[in-house]
């Protein structure tokens, strides 16, 4: 059983993506929005952070790197809708 950090901004995905991850047995915070979504990385230990590209609050591309300076060492996973390869592969 994993401890799994979800932040993804559309509630259906959040809610079904979540409900699934739970019913695998794994326990699973999900938040809606970056920023709060990185505050409660910074206070608890999660196995596996999934993440959203593209959030209200803070974006999961500087959610990612500023855990990474952090020394946070959860692994990430990284959604998107996008498409295009500049988009999902720019490193700002």
């Amino acid at each position: 059983m994993a401890k799994i950090l979800f932040i993804e901004d559309e509630e259906s995905i959040r809610t079904m993506l979540s409900y699934d991850l739970k019913q695998a047995g794994h326990e699973v915070d999900a938040y809606g929005d970056g920023k709060t979504g990185y505050e409660h990385a910074l206070k608890n230990k999660y196995d596996i952070i999934i993440l959203d590209l593209l959030l209200p609050g803070m974006d999961g591309r500087d959610i990612a790197k500023a855990l990474k300076q952090k020394g946070i060492d959860s692994y990430i996973i990284m959604l998107s809708a996008l498409d295009d390869e500049f988009d999902t592969y720019y490193e700002r």
